[in-house]
């Protein structure tokens, strides 16, 4: 059995993640979600299956106006804007790495807050 090592275990998450945005894009979603699917129609399509995943967690969160998220490791943070878009929770995200930032809001820091006030402005 061989040893893994903090460096050898470094250089591997490095080889999977340190990756362009293009290469993600040939086989993610357009929102780049990168977790597993749901699809609740047979025939539908990566982008539907996506966005019912990002609003089916959502609904398991059971999240209300008022309440925060916190998603860690969110890559491009596709849940954060899917929750402050659509439930209206002040939302933030600890991404892994810069290059993920440029689809989350172009910020510069590793910490992005997403607190869209839409319940505000939307009817009830």
């Amino acid at each position: 059995m061989r040893l893994r090592t903090k460096r050898f275990d470094a250089r591997a998450i490095a080889y999977h993640y340190d990756v362009s945005n293009e290469f993600y894009a040939l086989f993610l979603d357009r929102r780049m979600v990168y977790t597993c699917a749901y699809y609740r129609r047979p025939d539908g399509d990566l982008d539907q299956a996506q966005e019912d995943k990002l609003d089916l967690v959502c609904r398991k969160l059971r999240l209300q106006p008022g309440e925060r998220l916190l998603d860690v490791g969110c890559g491009w943070g596709s849940l954060v804007v899917w929750a402050a878009e659509r439930y209206g929770v002040p939302a933030q995200s600890i991404l892994r790495r810069c290059g993920e930032l440029a689809l989350v809001g172009g910020q510069e820091d590793l910490i992005i807050e997403v607190a869209l006030q839409l319940a505000a402005t939307q009817p009830a």
